[in-house]
């Protein structure tokens, strides 16, 4: 035999392995997936114990009230049912409301959910096929107190700095401003502010609305965690003036001659109040000197709060005294 033809007989024979081979592969993983579909296809059908959180919502709490311990926010509830049942409650959880209005009186009491009626409340939510085995905690019993309350103001520990070219067109406005605080009447007595949390807001080019957290004093609570954030930034342009100075507290029989009588005004706004700022908002003035003045300073007043960074050339004049 040539060693041609052995050759091309070998070539034969490893595409033939490599076929065989291959095959023989993807059979296995054909089977190894059709195994696996008929476990879970068994698994979902199959009845068996399995443990789901119900979460709980209380109604009829005064936001002044303690518990001691903490009313459980949620159940830990054991089920039996068919796994594909089971599945559904642990993609959409279940929940149920306890009313607490008929229990809450007074400052001070205790708080009572008995065992049969936490069963019939989550029996009431679980499918007609589930069965309940067992609750945990089994009953709710808890004794509260209510506390004082004060309202106290909110005060901001947010720093801002916009992006260049870029300002704040006003103080950053908190929704709320104040809050209500509970506590015992020493903690309260001495407090006079909460502070959000600390944050560092940098680059700032645009309307910000967010969310801030806030600072609870140790042994106080307060009605509500964070509070809301409004902040204004705009690009900024530049605006000039040329305006007379005014010389006040002039004492009568003198006449004060100023050098020069005029300043340039150059103001920078927010480029939408641009149009609204004229020059009739800044008034430029200058007091009578005393004996030893050498030379006034020229003072800007304005009352248009989108004016900032009020420049003036110059801000330093000459003057004469005639009497």
């Amino acid at each position: 035999m040539s060693a041609q033809v052995r050759d091309i007989i070998r070539k034969i024979a490893r595409s033939i392995w490599r076929f065989v081979t291959g095959f023989e592969l993807l059979l296995y993983l054909c089977f190894v997936l059709l195994a696996t579909l008929m476990w879970f296809g068994h698994a979902m059908s199959s009845v068996r114990n399995a443990n789901i959180p119900v979460r709980i919502t209380y109604v009829g709490v005064p936001q002044d009230m303690v518990c001691n311990p903490a009313l459980p926010q949620t159940l830990d509830v054991e089920v039996r049912d068919a796994g594909n049942r089971l599945r559904v409650y642990s993609s959409n959880p279940l929940e149920i409301t306890i009313n607490l209005n008929k229990q809450v009186h007074g400052t001070d009491g205790e708080i009572y959910v008995s065992e049969e009626y936490l069963r019939r409340s989550i029996s009431n939510i679980l499918q007609g096929t589930s069965k309940l085995q067992h609750v945990t905690p089994s009953q709710i019993h808890v004794s509260y107190h209510k506390q004082e309350e004060k309202i106290v103001p909110i005060c901001s520990q947010v720093t801002i700095r916009p992006a260049s070219e870029y300002q704040v067109l006003e103080e950053p406005q908190l929704a709320p401003t104040s809050i209500r605080a509970y506590g015992y009447s020493s903690a309260l007595d001495t407090l006079t502010c909460i502070y959000t949390e600390g944050l560092n807001i940098t680059d700032l080019r645009d309307t910000l609305d967010s969310w801030v957290h806030l600072i609870a004093p140790s042994g106080v609570r307060l009605q509500q965690d964070s509070i809301q954030i409004h902040i204004v930034a705009e690009r900024f342009t530049e605006k000039t003036f040329v305006l007379p100075i005014i010389p006040h507290n002039i004492p009568d029989g003198c006449r004060l001659h100023l050098f020069p009588q005029e300043t340039t005004v150059t103001l920078r706004c927010a480029m939408s109040h641009f149009a609204n700022i004229n020059e009739n908002d800044i008034q430029i003035t200058c007091d009578f000197p005393t004996d030893s003045a050498q030379q006034l300073v020229v003072q800007a007043h304005c009352d248009n709060p989108y004016v900032t960074h009020i420049k003036l050339s110059p801000s330093i004049i000459e003057f004469i005294i005639e009497k």
